[in-house]
C-alpha cells in the first residue's frame, strides 16, 4: 500500500509480500474487504490508543493541553503513517464495501466521544470567551451525549 496506495491492497499482493501462497491467506480473510475492514479498524484503533494515551498524560483540569496533546498526537501519528491515515480518512478504496455499521466502528465511536468529552471538558472556560452564543447539547445525538 505504502509503495500503490490503496489500489495496490490486494490479497495476492499481500500474501506474495508475507512469503505465503494467495491461498493461504484466504483462510485468514474470505474476501479482500474482510482484509480491508480488518486493517482499517486495525489502524484506527492505533490512532485513537495514541490519542488517548496523551489526553490521559495530562489532569483532567487542564482540558485545553489535553485537546492539544490529541492533536499534536493525531497530527504526528498522521505523519507517520500517511498511507493508514489516508486509508482511515481519506481516499476511498476501489471497489471497497464497507460493512453496514462502518469498518471500524468501536474505534470510531471512541475517537467521537473522545473528542467530544474534551470539548465538553474546555466549554466552561471557551464559553466566556465565544462571543456570547447560547449552544446546548441538544444538536447532537442523545447517545453521543450520554456517553460523554
Amino acid at each position: 500500500m505504502a509503495a500503490g496506495g490503496t489500489d495496490a491492497i490486494s490479497l495476492r499482493a499481500i500474501a506474495r509480500e508475507m512469503g505465503m501462497t494467495a491461498g493461504a491467506i484466504y483462510s485468514y480473510y474470505a474476501t479482500r474487504d474482510d482484509l480491508i475492514t480488518t486493517l482499517i479498524g486495525d489502524l484506527y484503533t492505533e490512532l485513537v490508543d495514541a490519542a488517548e494515551v496523551a489526553r490521559d498524560a495530562l489532569p483532567a483540569d487542564d482540558p485545553g493541553g489535553r485537546i492539544v496533546a490529541w492533536a499534536q498526537t493525531v497530527r504526528e501519528w498522521a505523519l507517520a503513517n500517511p498511507e493508514g491515515f489516508r486509508l482511515i480518512y481519506g481516499d476511498p478504496v476501489p471497489g471497497y464495501r464497507p460493512p453496514e455499521d462502518g469498518p471500524a466502528r468501536e474505534a470510531e465511536h471512541r475517537a467521537c466521544t473522545g473528542l467530544t468529552g474534551l470539548v465538553a471538558a474546555a466549554w466552561p472556560e471557551a464559553s466566556s470567551h465565544a462571543g456570547g452564543g447560547d449552544y446546548d447539547w441538544s444538536d447532537f445525538d442523545p447517545g453521543l451525549v450520554g456517553d460523554v
